[in-house]
């Protein structure tokens, strides 16, 4: 059964053009009090966005703390602090070499580069997000939403969760007596092992979904957030209505990322590529947008993102598989998917960064 999120206020820009879109046309539409016009990612922030920012940044601490997040000890802070200089620090052996830990080919090697040397860079960065998306066309019937996941785990604890992550997708690939023709990479995606209809990759499937957010839920050094943006409206022209899940991406992305790099200064962001082989242009939305942000002052001009697939940095299925359990439990009612995993997700709303609560049926009446 649908579920029904509080604390959510349909919002659209006013008069202003969308992130990533220079092109856009500019909308006018009136806002539910007390909200005022959302300029979050394209020129400035109001006073209440940055009221919001600074209220859920704060709140935020609250929220993360479990006890699977507890602080470091003296001692592991100590070993931390001596391994920071280590420019080499974010890689691990699945970023170099192959399942039997010789070297990549020369081929893979050339598709790691570029990523390689962002690692390196970023050396320093207490913090990498991977981020990636999931969402929900509006229909004439229901309307439709775009989320942003993001999954920000400490540097010092990368190496060992990308290790865990494609440890684990290889004992799939084992017990399901599937070849990988992509070894030593392994192609997982949420969706479509729901799904199940790749005789090609027998591990796909529901019951690995299962397994694998249970590995994710086992990851004591990381935090998973969904930033939603519930106002998408619907329309049937397939071109205007794809244009309308982009901008929803950017007002769901900015605060994001706006929000992640207060919480997390100085944090890396790692994002999915949506770039495919007919069409590499998919990116750049994300990278206009954040471009203006800098511009603007909003994030600063050394803010470091990079695009990539899981196939590089299976990190990159942690977002995913969060991102796809949050859908399961807005539409079908299936809260038991990251609650059996101990996945504690904090999600926010876009436009007013409040949490949001979803109950299974219509909301309790006080």
């Amino acid at each position: 059964m649908r579920r029904y999120p509080t604390g959510t206020t349909p919002h659209t820009h006013d008069k202003v053009y969308g992130f990533g879109h220079k092109k856009a046309p500019p909308r006018s539409l009136t806002l539910s009090p007390p909200y005022t016009e959302n300029l979050i990612g394209t020129q400035h922030l109001h006073d209440e966005q940055h009221g919001n920012l600074r209220r859920a940044y704060g709140m935020s601490f609250n929220l993360c703390n479990n006890s699977n997040n507890n602080p470091p000890t003296l001692q592991e802070r100590t070993h931390m602090a001596r391994k920071r200089p280590n420019k080499d620090r974010l890689l691990s052996r699945y970023i170099t070499h192959d399942t039997q830990g010789n070297e990549l080919p020369r081929p893979l090697q050339a598709a790691r580069t570029d990523y390689i040397k962002f690692l390196k860079q970023n050396s320093r960065a207490n913090h990498v997000a991977y981020i990636d998306e999931t969402c929900l066309k509006p229909t004439p019937a229901q309307h439709g939403f775009y989320s942003i996941s993001a999954f920000v785990v400490d540097s010092n604890y990368l190496p060992p969760v990308r290790e865990n992550m494609i440890g684990t997708l290889r004992d799939m690939v084992d017990f399901s007596g599937g070849i990988n023709d992509d070894d030593p990479r392994v192609y997982y995606h949420f969706t479509e092992a729901h799904a199940g209809k790749d005789p090609n990759r027998p591990w796909l499937t529901d019951l690995n979904n299962g397994q694998l957010l249970a590995t994710i839920g086992n990851f004591s050094a990381g935090q998973h957030y969904l930033f939603t943006d519930y106002y998408i409206p619907y329309d049937s022209n397939d071109v205007q209505l794809e244009q309308n899940m982009e901008e929803a991406r950017g007002r769901a992305l900015a605060p994001t990322l706006l929000f992640l790099n207060q919480k997390y200064p100085g944090i890396a962001v790692v994002f999915e590529s949506r770039n495919t082989n007919k069409d590499q242009t998919k990116d750049d939305p994300d990278k206009e947008g954040i471009e203006r942000l800098k511009q603007t002052g909003l994030l600063p001009k050394n803010f470091s993102y990079t695009h990539t697939s899981p196939s590089i940095d299976p990190a990159l299925i942690a977002p995913d598989g969060t991102g796809w359990a949050n859908r399961r439990m807005q539409i079908n009612g299936e809260a038991e998917r990251l609650t059996q995993a101990d996945i504690k997700q904090i999600t926010l709303d876009a436009y007013s960064l409040y949490p949001i609560q979803f109950w299974t049926a219509v909301p309790p009446q006080s």
